[in-house]
């Protein structure tokens, strides 16, 4: 599992675009952690966002996929 997750990652997962994204953070709807001048999502803020099992089924099967391709 990943520690944190980038925006665009965020962005691919919801279909929506970056900056969507980043609107939300700024909104206050989405909470981010800054990292010099780029944004992570923990999957802690994720999870409380999403739910429980919408973050299951967009990001955990996602990890399993790509895992699954690389080998």
């Amino acid at each position: 599992m990943r520690v944190s997750c980038r925006v665009k990652e965020v962005a691919q997962a919801l279909n929506v675009s970056p900056i969507t994204i980043y609107r939300m953070v700024s909104d206050g709807r989405l909470k981010a952690v800054r990292i010099g001048k780029a944004l992570r999502f923990t999957p802690a803020d994720l999870k409380a966002f999403l739910g429980e099992e919408r973050y299951k089924e967009l990001f955990e099967v996602g990890e399993e996929i790509r895992r699954d391709r690389t080998g």
